[in-house]
């Protein structure tokens, strides 16, 4: 029994290394993450720096993919992130240290790590999605599977609270869509529904080269509508005494949702690159949100 404890304790990180890991973990999704890392300023230092982890994993996971130079080497470097997950309690690497504190504070569920990671590997296997229902489960994977993590962190009471992290997923990963088609395209990706561009008469080969025509406009702008009315769905479903709680996710949302107003003052033309808007705004944006939730 006293070897146990002994073992245990080897292997329980010092304060001033978990420490260090959380703070690689926050500068990471400063980094990375902009987005999100002005939502959750206004989280306890506690629940921030374990959001931050969270969010340092996803990042992580996302480049292993995005870098890969093979398909080979993607599905070597999930199979590797799978094993960390399996020997998390052994590892001393500052993401996988902040993850498993912060995994034994608050009750995220391992297996929607797993399922974050399944949703990589489908960037790996395939660059075109026939319809919005396979996007739609690409979407869950790797943004509402983020979502129902991350409102474990929150804190909250009512369960349709669930319903309401899932669909501001599947929207705030649409927006993603929308906003990265220039820059997926240049990758070989193209996320838009194979269905819809069809009907619209969006060939591949219009969206790698950036030929915007007239139904490829109109493609674009129903694909934002559908996305905006999504939000306004994932708002309905939360219920108003979860509001404050769901203050980071609201800000994300409203964050988010942003770009949909910038690609729209385009004309919806998403092939002249990266829809972006200034630090200055998304700041008056994260303020006003929080301020309305107090």
């Amino acid at each position: 029994m006293g070897a146990a404890i002994e073992h245990v304790n080897a292997l329980a990180p010092a304060a001033h290394e978990l420490d260090s890991a959380y703070r690689y973990c926050s500068a990471y999704t400063r980094q990375h993450a902009r987005h999100f890392y002005w939502a959750f300023a206004f989280m306890s230092p506690g629940r921030r720096r374990a959001i931050h982890a969270v969010y340092a994993f996803c990042q992580h996971a996302d480049q292993a993919v995005d870098e890969a130079p093979s398909i080979e080497q993607g599905r070597q470097r999930l199979d590797t992130l799978r094993d960390k997950l399996e020997r998390m309690d052994s590892s001393r690497e500052p993401v996988m240290l902040a993850l498993r504190d912060t995994l034994e504070r608050f009750p995220i569920r391992r297996e929607l790590l797993h399922q974050l990671l399944d949703g990589m590997e489908m960037d790996l296997t395939r660059q075109r999605y026939p319809d919005f229902a396979a996007l739609s489960q690409y979407c869950w994977h790797v943004a509402s599977v983020v979502g129902l993590m991350s409102i474990e962190i929150f804190g909250y009471r009512d369960p349709r609270v669930r319903q309401f992290a899932e669909t501001l997923g599947l929207a705030m990963q649409l927006t993603n869509v929308a906003r990265d088609v220039a820059e997926d395209a240049a990758e070989g990706r193209i996320y838009l529904p194979q269905d819809e561009r069809l009907h619209h008469g969006v060939s591949d080969e219009d969206v790698i080269h950036g030929n915007f025509h007239s139904g490829f406009r109109t493609l674009m702008q129903e694909f934002c509508d559908r996305s905006d009315r999504l939000y306004d769905d994932a708002f309905a479903l939360l219920p108003e005494s979860e509001r404050s709680s769901m203050k980071p996710a609201l800000i994300m949302a409203r964050l988010y949702r942003r770009l949909l107003v910038e690609i729209r003052a385009r004309d919806h033309d998403v092939t002249r690159g990266k829809v972006r808007y200034p630090l200055w705004r998304k700041l008056w944006i994260a303020l006003g949100t929080a301020l309305s939730w107090k």
